[in-house]
């Protein structure tokens, strides 16, 4: 079998090092930040026999995950996550396309790009969830 890449146009190798895609493209990607409150879930303690070396840290662990301990029978305290991912502006209107898995169930979404570097507010506009896990 004989390689062509030598003799193929430079368009239809493509390019010599991804820094020259980079380039071309970078005005383009986005830092997507996004956050949501969520209902902490916080389970019992396990059962650890007295003495046991982990019973200090599941102690502090789980403390801190209620509150500092001030009410060890709460089970649900609502509390902010953040996340982050990326798109690209699709046109000139200022589309961004992410996946969704970037933005589903968030309560704010901003983003922020190499020639807009402060945040800007975001909203979804539509989604397009996959019919099957397959490709083919």
């Amino acid at each position: 079998m004989r390689d062509h890449v030598g003799s193929a146009p430079a368009l239809a190798r493509g390019p010599d090092a991804i820094a020259e895609v980079a380039e071309t493209v970078i005005d383009a990607v986005v830092n997507i930040s996004t956050s949501q409150t969520i209902d902490s879930k916080v389970g019992p303690m396990p059962q650890l026999p007295p003495g046991s070396p982990f019973e200090e840290f599941f102690d502090e662990f789980f403390k801190n995950r209620r509150g500092q301990g001030d009410n060890p029978n709460r089970e649900h305290t609502p509390r902010r996550v953040n996340s982050l991912g990326s798109g690209f502006i699709l046109d000139a209107s200022g589309i961004v396309v992410t996946n969704n898995h970037v933005i589903s169930d968030a309560d704010e979404i901003t983003s922020s790009s190499t020639t807009e570097p402060s945040s800007r507010p975001r909203s979804s506009v539509g989604i397009r969830r996959p019919t099957s896990r397959c490709s083919g």
